[in-house]
């Protein structure tokens, strides 16, 4: 599974022209918690799209319900052109996920560009007894693993779920509202394991703090 992370503003909005004249600044709006890999793909957009447009453009990150509360944040905007949204794969989850919406996904926003596309990977803590994913999946059967991710209907916890299914074990799935608090929790030793993106964890990898078990 790749997720994907993209730009959209509330439908209707011809971004362009009103990006251009306007003197007020543009908010994006980030549905995760900071620190993440999604909120660091936004604020590198936030600062490209801003020196090309010789605009302010203000992050703001509105994390909670897997991630519906910064959609309809954004759904609800202006459609003006001067609220955009740095979303991802969820905004396309969440319709079959969440019985009652207060957005439509396709109605009410209007895609602007994919700005990245990013592997999810599994990892463990550097002294986790597990040098493998074979290794992960088979103390996985006998020792209850904790399992972090994102969010409740994230890319990262229906991958976790899809391999439970195809390897017969059974996690116990912890859901955040981020991917850097999943990731801190799974340093401090609270957790066993992580899904998530690979961005946010290269770091950690590379540095010997964590260890990569699948991608």
């Amino acid at each position: 599974m790749i997720r994907r992370q993209f730009l959209t503003l509330p439908a209707l909005a011809l971004a362009t022209p009103a990006l251009a004249q306007s003197d007020r600044s543009i908010r994006l709006v980030v549905p995760v918690a900071p620190g993440g890999s999604q909120d660091i793909v936004g604020r590198l957009i936030a600062r490209h799209l801003g020196t090309a447009l010789g605009a302010q453009i203000v992050v703001e990150n509105h994390p909670g319900a897997g991630s519906n509360i910064g959609y309809e944040l954004v759904a609800r905007a202006r459609p003006d052109g001067l609220t955009l949204l740095a979303g991802s794969d969820s905004l396309s989850i969440n319709k079959s996920l969440f019985r009652r919406l207060s957005f439509d996904p396709i109605d009410d926003f209007a895609p602007i560009a994919q700005a990245t596309s990013v592997p999810q990977i599994l990892v463990v803590r550097a002294d986790f007894p597990a040098n493998s994913f074979e290794d992960f999946v088979t103390r996985s059967r006998t020792a209850p693993a904790a399992v972090g991710t994102p969010g409740n209907g994230s890319l990262s916890h229906l991958l976790a779920e899809l391999i439970q299914q195809a390897t017969e074990t059974r996690w116990t799935h912890v859901p955040y509202r981020g991917g850097s608090l999943a990731v801190n929790d799974l340093l401090g030793g609270s957790l066993q394991g992580v899904m998530i993106n690979i961005g946010a964890v290269t770091q950690h990898v590379q540095s010997g703090r964590l260890r990569g078990l699948a991608v």
